[in-house]
């Protein structure tokens, strides 16, 4: 068994001693020595191993964090020539999240020809939409609304917010 206690050194600082089955005099190690007669290398492989487990624990609870919003598609309006939809993101997690992306396709012959408070990019029959201003905020437990307008009788499909399924 090794057990430790406080003494003052040479100096008048407290040093840890020690005492155990590997002692030297009287069973009493001084661990300050010890310690000073550990490589730097090897200090500094422990300080890096400690750096890199902070690094992994910040990480971990950023990544944990962040609920997963979902997003549910219905149409508010139709016209001869296509109708006007929303999606609602909803977060039903306990922390607010700053941003959030839908994609989506629409089948050829349908187009978008509007959209509020989001803008889009457009490659073939796949868009994805970004909010701007205050839209890019998903209160804790709350919900944001995408609308758009479609030209077309198509129904987008394959939805993904922030590239995970829709599943709303």
């Amino acid at each position: 068994m090794w057990m430790a206690s406080l003494s003052p050194d040479s100096r008048g600082c407290p040093a840890a001693r020690g005492s155990g089955e590997s002692a030297g005099k009287g069973g009493r190690v001084d661990v300050v020595d010890r310690l000073r007669r550990i490589p730097g290398a090897a200090w500094a492989i422990v300080l890096a191993g400690l750096v890199a487990a902070a690094v992994v624990v910040v990480l971990a609870s950023a990544a944990g964090g962040s609920p997963t919003l979902t997003a549910s598609f219905r149409v508010v309006g139709q016209g001869s020539d296509g109708y006007d939809a929303e999606y609602t993101i909803t977060n039903p997690g306990d922390q607010d999240v700053n941003g959030w992306a839908i994609a989506f396709d629409l089948p050829p012959g349908t187009s978008v020809r509007s959209v509020a408070a989001a803008r889009y990019n457009r490659h073939g029959n796949h868009y994805t939409f970004s909010p701007v201003g205050v839209s890019a905020r998903v209160p804790a437990h709350g919900t944001q609304v995408l609308r758009f307008g479609a030209k077309g009788p198509g129904w987008p499909s394959d939805c993904t917010v922030n590239k995970q399924r829709c599943a709303g």
